[in-house]
C-alpha cells in the first residue's frame, strides 16, 4: 500500500501525462488514485480515439497497477 504522499504523486503525474498529450482535450477529464496504485478514469472523451488514447497515457506510469474507465464517450 502506498502513503498519502506516494498517491498525489501518482495522481498528479497521470493528470501531467493526459496534459502534455496531443489530441486529448484534458480538461475534461479527471484522474484520481487509491492506496494500491489504481488510476480512475472520470469525465468526457469526444471520440473513441481520444478515450483510448486518455486510457494509454495513463497506463504507461510507473506505479500504475489497474487503470478503471468511467469517462464516457459524448461527441
Amino acid at each position: 500500500m502506498m502513503d498519502w504522499q506516494d498517491v498525489l504523486t501518482l495522481e498528479t503525474k497521470a493528470q501531467a501525462r493526459l496534459i502534455g498529450t496531443a489530441g486529448i482535450a484534458d480538461v475534461n477529464f479527471r484522474v484520481t488514485a487509491d492506496p494500491f496504485g489504481n488510476l480512475y478514469l472520470m469525465g468526457r472523451a469526444r471520440s473513441d480515439e481520444e478515450l483510448k488514447k486518455a486510457i494509454g497515457k495513463l497506463k504507461e506510469g510507473d506505479d500504475v497497477k489497474k487503470v478503471y474507465n468511467y469517462a464516457l464517450v459524448r461527441p
